[in-house]
This record gives structure tokens, sequence and C-alpha cells, in this order.
């Protein structure tokens, strides 16, 4: 968020809602679950294929990075993966500056310029069932203050 805001972009955040159940399992995989004891289906199966991730599922977090890489690279392809850090895209978007940060569900977006930041809401909100709070205020427990005044405090 500080290389974001030294950059002259401003952080908006986006959750991503119930993530891993939004991220398809590929064909060339295969898992199944097994019906609770206390459950009966009404055909008699005792248990399921998955179609989604499911949470604890021990694939549910690959699946999910691949889902939103996947995203990234067809929305944006502009915007560049960071080499040091995968969950980390930087580029420009129609000319201007954009960094997104992918935090397990969470996407932290740093737009230059409110047309770039209205296409990003754009094509989120129609890939995903996403929640947008706005300017970032909160993060991972930490208070945030978006100011464009710099300080230093040694």
């Amino acid at each position: 968020m500080t290389l974001c805001i030294l950059h002259g972009c401003t952080p908006y955040h986006y959750d991503v809602s119930q993530a891993f159940f939004q991220a398809p399992i590929p064909e060339d995989e295969q898992y199944y679950i097994k019906f609770p004891k206390e459950y009966t289906h009404s055909e008699g199966y005792i248990g399921a294929k998955m179609l989604y991730a499911l949470y604890g599922h021990r694939t549910s977090g690959r699946l999910w990075s691949e889902t939103a890489h996947k995203f990234m690279s067809d929305n944006f392809p502009t915007l560049k993966r960071s080499t040091y850090d995968k969950c980390l895209y930087i580029g420009n978007v129609n000319g201007k500056l954009m960094m997104v940060l992918i935090y397990v569900d969470d996407f932290v977006v740093g737009c230059a310029d409110e047309l770039t930041k209205a296409y990003f809401h754009e094509r989120i909100m129609n890939t995903f069932t996403a929640t947008y709070f706005g300017v970032i205020n909160q993060f991972l427990q930490l208070k945030i203050d978006v100011t464009t005044e710099v300080t230093r405090d040694l």
C-alpha cells in the first residue's frame, strides 16, 4: 500500500465472498465428498463429485490462486505478476499506473485515475461475488489513513 500511495495511486479494497466456492475444479482433477451419515439422498447416493473448491480441502488454496490469476491475466494483460511476490500485479492500464495486491480473498487495487478504477470495479463485480469497501481504511486488522501529506517520523 505504501508503494501504491508513493506512486500517486489511491488504494481501494474489495473482498471476494466465499472465494474458494468461486474456484472451479478443472476437468482433469476429480474430488469427491462423502455425505454425512445423517443425510439420505433421494436416489441413494453416498457422495458427490466436487465442481468447486471447498474450504478445508487440500487443493482449495491453489485452485483459488489459479482462478484469481486467470482473472488478472484475462482482464488486465498489461499488468505483470511480480517475480518477488506472486500476489502483486503492476503495470499500466489505459496509460495509467495500476497495482493489484491479492491477499487470499482480498483485492487491494491502486489506481492513478477514476476511469481505471471504474474498469476494474466493473470487471471484478461481473466476475465474482464481491464486496466493495471503497478507499481502504483497514486491512488485516491494521487501521490505514490514506493521506497525500508526506511525513517523516524517525
